[in-house]
């Protein structure tokens, strides 16, 4: 008897052990394991990329073509599920994945005719244009299509395989950055339909990408080093969006930022010439008088489940009517949508030349941004901000200045060196902010010691939006709590109550530990881990539970050059940035980006301590490497 209960509860605790381990795998997922040597007729010499799934790109290659085979297959490497996903939005199939509720941004992007447009671009492009975006995603199909990625979380828990990729889903996942960077800060609903709207939103929070408004680039000369620098919003990603990006390839050399799956090097510099683009593109809302008889009518059919719905698109020209058109023989005033990929196809041109050596001149794009040519820095594109306190300092913008560190810029009396650039968390433009509080905050008029002490911190502020800097926290929390910017001093004196009442409960009664990372952390998400988007029991609902939000703190503000989180616009915050640059003179690429590894064992629960560091791509060591051998 006694052996038999041994028995028993030794396989008990056996049975709980394998369970466990199998939970533990299917939870925290050991990642994908990519073989050390491959034999392809795809390279005609040997080369090796390199990557790391948190960190950058490097190849090392004997042609263009062969650099271009191995560049898709570690972007895919390391960043699969980034790519099929946005590969999935591009085609509007995100219901497929994510149920019912995905199924106004899968209407909003076949109204786009993303896909479409994308298999005309295509059809347009030079062959030698072809033949490099073929290698790329033949490249990127040789990763995603492997057994230990498609076993691999998230693949494995919402029961899905990648599909095989094709060149024109390249030229997809570019037109969709292209309408997700031209969207605007705030809707107007007297423009903008809230139909059209709550797509819009429902398509940035599942991709985790929006913000890019407020991206600004800089190019600087200090002691004869010359950089350029950018900060790139990313939204609430807590996977980096691009890849830092390095790429020997016999001939010539790039060094600089790509985002997967599209080939948009924002960030670059080749033998022949360097830039840094903020990536945004255009698009607006006009009303104008529309006959019945000019508009052109296309449908597309868009199935989930058993079930099927065919969507219409009404054109005008190139632009896209968004509401319904007039009838019959009428004219009336209608919205319509004027965007660049109405009437423009693709940049993979540009995109392929600038790898190749010449400097991106993109039109789906704005080109917004700072190019250098060997002998200074120029503005290109029309951005609404230029800056230029110094011959050696020069910066560009379309951001408003509440969310630009232009005023900083401009009240630099030198030129900075690359690591001081990327360290600045002094806001210049909070100095004026900081003058009109304290002037509605006089001592005589504030009873209430605990306020009183607050002042003397606004007071003694240094205007850095530093880690440990409680005069930070003070004044954007007050600021947070004001009806509006004509307030009086009893609106002022209102608020500071409440302020110091908030971070009093939340942070305890020690001013001194409201330090501004920690009432500023960011919440960063996995790419389509967006919250209100489970149908209980479905396999989405599980995927949500294990990709949950992350806290990660940092330095810095919208309006300094290190990048912290702004206020809220509408339901998105903008929470994540790529934030660097680049040397021209020994081409080392500095950058800073928050990143969560969701894949690892106890990866959400190990970063709320850890903000973004600054690092370089030749720092990073890579997680994996390929070597690619010709089959001959």
């Amino acid at each position: 008897m006694p052996k038999r209960f041994a028995w028993t509860v030794t396989t008990i605790v056996a049975g709980l052990f394998l369970s466990a381990v199998l939970i533990m795998y299917l939870a925290f997922s050991a990642g994908p394991d990519a073989p050390s040597r491959i034999q392809t007729s795809r390279v005609s010499s040997a080369g090796t990329v390199s990557w790391s799934e948190m960190g950058g790109t490097t190849v090392q290659a004997g042609s263009l073509q062969d650099a271009m085979y191995m560049l898709g297959y570690g972007h895919a490497r390391s960043r699969s599920w980034q790519m099929v996903l946005w590969r999935q939005a591009a085609m509007g199939r995100l219901s497929e994945w994510f149920g019912p509720d995905a199924l106004p941004a899968d209407r909003l992007v076949r109204r786009l005719d993303i896909f479409g447009g994308a298999e005309r671009a295509w059809q347009s492009l030079s062959p030698d244009v072809r033949q490099s975006i073929s290698a790329y995603a033949a490249g990127i199909d040789e990763a995603i299509t492997a057994r230990d990625i498609n076993r691999a979380a998230p693949f494995l828990i919402l029961d899905i395989e990648s599909e095989a990729w094709e060149p024109e889903h390249t030229i997809a996942v570019e037109r969709l950055y292209a309408w997700m960077a031209s969207a605007p800060d705030h809707a107007d609903p007297a423009r903008w339909p809230s139909d059209w709207d709550h797509a819009d939103q429902l398509l940035q929070q599942l991709l985790a990408f929006h913000g890019s408004s407020v991206n600004w680039a800089a190019g600087i000369q200090h002691a004869g080093e010359p950089y350029l620098s950018a900060r790139l919003a990313t939204g609430s990603s807590g996977i980096p969006l691009f890849s830092e990006t390095d790429i020997d390839y016999g001939s010539g050399r790039f060094t600089g930022l790509i985002m997967p799956g599209a080939l948009i090097p924002l960030v670059g510099s080749t033998h022949a010439d360097a830039w840094a683009l903020t990536g945004r593109a255009q698009r607006t809302i006009v009303r104008e008088s529309v006959n019945a008889s000019s508009i052109r009518t296309s449908h597309h059919r868009l199935r989930f489940g058993d079930q099927e719905e065919v969507i219409a698109a009404h054109q005008v020209s190139s632009r896209l009517l968004v509401e319904d058109p007039p009838r019959g023989e009428q004219s009336r005033m209608v919205r319509t949508l004027d965007w660049s990929g109405s009437s423009l196809g693709s940049d993979a041109g540009t995109w392929v030349e600038a790898l190749s050596g010449t400097a991106p001149r993109p039109q789906l794009l704005a080109g917004e941004g700072i190019r250098w040519a060997g002998v200074g820095f120029t503005a290109s594109g029309a951005p609404s901000s230029v800056t230029q306190p110094l011959p050696d300092i020069l910066f560009v913008t379309s951001a408003a200045p509440s969310y630009s560190p232009r005023a900083t810029v401009a009240g630099m009396s030198t030129a900075p060196a690359i690591e001081n650039w990327l360290e600045t968390t002094l806001s210049q433009a909070a100095e004026r902010t900081l003058d009109r509080v304290l002037s509605n905050l006089p001592d005589s008029l504030l009873s209430d010691r605990r306020d009183q002490e607050a002042v003397r911190y606004l007071t003694n502020w240094n205007l850095e939006y530093g880690a440990a800097e409680p005069g930070a926290s003070i004044l954007e929390t007050l600021l947070s709590e004001l009806p509006d910017s004509l307030s009086d001093g009893n609106a002022y004196r209102t608020a500071l109550s409440e302020t110091v009442a908030m971070l009093g409960k939340r942070y305890g009664p020690d001013m001194s530990s409201w330090r501004w990372e920690t009432v500023q952390e960011r919440a960063v998400t996995f790419p389509g881990g967006g919250p209100g988007l489970a149908d209980g029991g479905r396999p989405e609902e599980r995927f949500l539970d294990k990709y949950q939000t992350v806290l990660i703190r940092g330095s810095g503000h919208p309006q300094s050059l290190v990048w912290g989180a702004p206020p809220s616009q509408d339901s998105l915050r903008l929470t994540s940035a790529w934030e660097g640059a680049l040397s021209l003179r020994d081409n080392v690429l500095h950058f800073r980006r928050p990143s969560v590894d969701f894949n690892r064992f106890l990866g959400t629960f190990l970063t709320g301590d850890r903000p973004p560091t600054l690092q370089t791509l030749r720092q990073s060591v890579p997680d994996e490497s390929t070597t690619f051998i010709p089959d001959r």
